[in-house]
């Protein structure tokens, strides 16, 4: 732009101008580039920044300006919008848990258990209650009193019934 362009006198609040010149820093532009980059990105449609969009600029708002200007640069250069890029790096960097199913739980280490070695099931029980815990932490396995005849058997159920008193076999 040059100087016989249109011009516009704004004013804003120091701490806006301080933004304002924080982010211009940010992405390597004049703080005049960065006012008109902002202002045209309002206008761009698909941005979801176009008249009558709900959802403004909020996630690059909240981006700090060098972080911000290289998000634009990677947008730019995949041919999205910078939010999609975000949504896009937050996909990745934080994935679904996986399905966690008490049926493959069951098949998988109860059986594991119940075939090991007699001084080799205390461990696997161990490792069967961290896979537990590490998928809601209601659940536990432990062993069957040594002491009864249940000395085989690996009991499986919610938390707190440990060392509730089964009724004897008959």
């Amino acid at each position: 732009m040059s100087r016989e362009d249109p011009q516009l006198k704004v004013r804003v609040s120091p701490e806006l101008k301080e933004r304002l010149v924080k982010a211009a820093e940010g992405g390597k532009r004049s703080l005049n580039a960065e006012i008109v980059a902002r202002l045209e990105a309002t206008f761009e449609e698909g941005t979801g920044h176009g008249p009558g969009s709900t959802r403004g600029s909020l996630l690059m708002d909240l981006l700090p300006a060098g972080l911000a200007g290289r998000v634009r640069s990677a947008a730019e250069s995949r041919g999205q919008s910078a939010e999609e890029e975000i949504v896009q790096a937050l996909e990745v960097a934080f994935p679904p848990p996986p399905s966690f199913s008490l049926d493959w739980f069951n098949e998988e280490w109860i059986g594991r258990i119940l075939s090991a070695e007699p001084w080799d099931r205390e461990d696997l029980v161990d490792k069967a209650n961290e896979v537990l815990k590490a998928n809601g932490d209601k659940y536990e396995v432990w062993l069957g009193d040594a002491n009864t005849e249940d000395s085989a058997a690996v009991i499986f159920g919610s938390k707190g019934l440990k060392n509730v008193p089964r009724r004897p076999k008959r």
